[in-house]
């Protein structure tokens, strides 16, 4: 029932409160209880935090919480350039168009990286995310 937080180490704090909302002559009742949770910011998953350079030299920075991306780039080809953005994708939707360059994959800069390398860190980094495995997670 609902998202569970149970287990998660990287809670730091808990606060259990609760919220009541009655009808004008207070009969009927519905009593809420919320947990919020603090974290300690530990989400360093790679290819989730993804940084663009634009055509002017501008940086776009996008953030995906779900594959597939929506991405279309050049095999073997670095720097690792957009061809195509799939109409409706997370991609789309973050904002990244055809011609922008991949410079950073998490804190990683990969501009100088080699093509295989590159792309193996962009995938182990995506594995996490929810969403179809791509297709070379299932050759390995």
């Amino acid at each position: 029932m609902g998202n569970s937080l149970d287990g998660c180490e990287a809670c730091v704090d808990q606060v259990f409160e609760d919220a009541e909302s009655c009808d004008e002559d207070g009969r009927e009742c519905l009593k809420l209880g919320f947990r919020m949770v603090v974290f300690e910011h530990s989400d360093n998953f790679g290819a989730r935090e993804l940084t663009f350079r634009r055509e002017d030299s501008s940086t776009k920075f996008c953030r995906f919480s779900q594959k597939p991306l929506g991405l279309t780039f050049n095999k073997d080809k670095v720097p690792i350039t957009i061809t195509a953005v799939a109409p409706w994708s997370i991609a789309e939707r973050r904002g990244v168009k055809v011609g922008m360059v991949l410079e950073v994959i998490g804190e990683t800069d990969v501009a100088d990286m080699d093509y295989d390398e590159c792309f193996r860190l962009l995938v182990e980094g995506m594995k996490p995310l929810p969403g179809p495995p791509h297709e070379s997670e299932q050759a390995s």
